[in-house]
């Protein structure tokens, strides 16, 4: 149920079905082994060579242009006379347009799988679930499990979340594997401390 399009063939060719589009029957739907029919999705990272998007773009290629997607969504306005106005209910369309939907006209699209704990905590809500807040959770949780990976005892909650703001600098690891031997290659390690960087 979580708001990622999902891959898939369709014919010989791979696509992602937003999941706005995806039937609720089909997103649930399992295998003969009881899993998910539909369980890789999208997390929105696309690298795409610069002679594929020339080629997408291309005025003599009218074949290859991308589909809009409708969206109902409540959108704040306001009444005549200039007071804000939030709608409970949905209140005007969307027409979006979607990378994704190039996909199938690539020759050899690849598509990596990734654990979603490292590579993915999406920021689409101003707060609650999804939010820059719950990024930002997810992100010290990463952390704190790459110091517990190279030996530090670091206090957190049954959850992972660590008692302490520390952050991982990208120039210093992207990854668990890098992280571990670069922290223990230190020379003299630092204190972990709240508010550390690692750089």
């Amino acid at each position: 149920e979580e708001k990622v399009g999902v891959f898939c063939r369709q014919g010989e060719r791979v696509r992602v079905i937003e999941y706005s589009d995806l039937p609720e029957e089909l997103a649930r739907a399992s295998d003969v082994y009881g899993r998910l029919r539909f369980p890789a999705g999208s997390i929105a990272i696309h690298l795409l060579e610069r002679t594929f998007v020339e080629r997408m773009a291309s005025e003599d290629a009218p074949a290859l242009r991308l589909p809009f997607h409708r969206a109902d969504k409540k959108i704040p306005t306001i009444d005549w006379e200039g007071r804000p106005l939030n709608p409970a209910t949905v209140n005007g369309v969307k027409f979006e347009m979607f990378v994704f939907d190039a996909i199938p006209f690539a020759r050899n699209p690849i598509i990596v799988e990734t654990d979603r704990r490292e590579e993915f905590s999406p920021v689409k809500n101003k707060s609650g679930i999804d939010s820059a807040e719950s990024c930002r959770v997810d992100q010290l949780r990463r952390w704190a499990r790459w110091l517990r990976a190279a030996g530090e005892a670091i206090e957190c909650d049954a959850t992972g979340l660590p008692k302490m703001i520390i952050e991982v600098s990208p120039l210093f690891a992207a990854d668990e594997d890098t992280f571990v031997r670069k922290w223990l290659d230190l020379p003299g390690k630092p204190e972990i401390r709240d508010g550390m960087v690692v750089e």
